[in-house]
């Protein structure tokens, strides 16, 4: 046995991999001038501010290795109580938008799952922070959020 097949069965041989991708998900920051680039700005409003919502928020780039089992974290505020994640994977190693193109015209960012997660009745339009750890370096990516206002850990319905 090689490579991806040893690495799933004896994770202690392999420790490390190589991204072939550029991996990251659709995300939203308050609208600020500085988003431009080769993407569409589009936003929109939310709870009276404005957000670019098509931003390509980065969390491996291609090349780099990936220790088995890492956890990568990180936090954005839900928009409603039944937030959603949408994953996305190019060759590029820098993109900004999830609609970027190439010379051609050809996107070049593909989405490639989605996770929908339940905050339900404990939601609060102002405490309404999550956090994903998102485990990386097997064979697949393992996400799972904490809803911050109370601690809990959020079920989550997986797309991929």
């Amino acid at each position: 046995m090689k490579g991806a097949v040893l690495f799933g069965f004896q994770n202690d041989i392999i420790r490390k991999r190589k991204a072939k991708y550029t991996l990251g998900i659709k995300s939203a920051y308050e609208w600020k001038e500085k988003y431009e680039g080769k993407g569409i700005k589009k936003y929109e409003e939310i709870n009276g501010k404005y957000y670019c919502v098509n931003l390509f928020y980065k969390f491996i780039t291609r090349n780099d290795y990936i220790d088995f089992d890492k956890i990568i974290e990180h936090k954005f505020n839900a928009a409603n109580p039944n937030p959603e994640l949408i994953f996305y994977k190019t060759y590029r190693k820098n993109c900004e938008y999830i609609d970027e193109k190439d010379e051609n015209g050809n996107l070049i960012i593909e989405e490639f799952g989605k996770v929908r997660f339940d905050i339900g009745e404990d939601f609060d339009a102002n405490k309404r922070e999550v956090t994903i750890k998102m485990k990386l370096g097997g064979t697949y990516i393992d996400v799972c959020a904490i809803y911050e206002k109370n601690g809990k850990r959020l079920n989550a319905t997986h797309y991929f």
